[in-house]
């Protein structure tokens, strides 16, 4: 499932780049390009396969990834391997959390229904729990708990 999750992102990447070719592409969207192949790739990229992919000059990918070197969102590993760090994974991780609490709403739904217990849905952070969604249930004795608690 995550693997076409994943071919689709790279479909829909590839089609919004082209579709970018065309007009001029500021340097801020230049470092969100390089940003979004490091993502999309198995793990991490050298520069001569992002220059390829991006179809961008090397010295200009080279100059945005010195970039984000210095502000720690993507590290270079040995014989010049690029990829992104937790940093950018942490920035990144609120707006992954709605869309999955987006989601999995229909799902919380039903199973709340059908069952009339509690249901939440919650993210590891570390060894704490972050609940994203509480469907409470109806029965005199349970235990509450609020959304975005740990």
């Amino acid at each position: 499932m995550q693997a076409a999750i994943d071919s689709l992102y790279v479909l829909f990447f590839r089609m919004s780049f082209s579709m970018l070719i065309t007009k001029e592409i500021t340097s801020l969207g230049k470092a969100f390009l390089v940003l979004e192949v490091l993502a999309t790739a198995d793990g991490s990229l050298t520069l001569l396969e992002m220059v390829h992919e991006l179809g961008l000059p090397k010295p200009t990918v080279h100059r945005i990834l010195q970039e984000l070197l210095e502000l720690g969102y993507v590290s270079r590993l040995e014989k010049g391997v690029y990829q992104i760090t937790p940093k950018l994974r942490r920035l990144a991780s609120g707006s992954l959390e709605d869309r999955l609490t987006e989601l999995a709403a229909p799902l919380l739904r039903e199973l709340h229904e059908q069952t009339g217990e509690t249901v939440n849905l919650g993210v590891l952070r570390g060894t704490q729990v972050r609940y994203l969604s509480v469907l409470e249930s109806t029965h005199p004795l349970r235990r509450i708990v609020e959304p975005s608690s740990t």
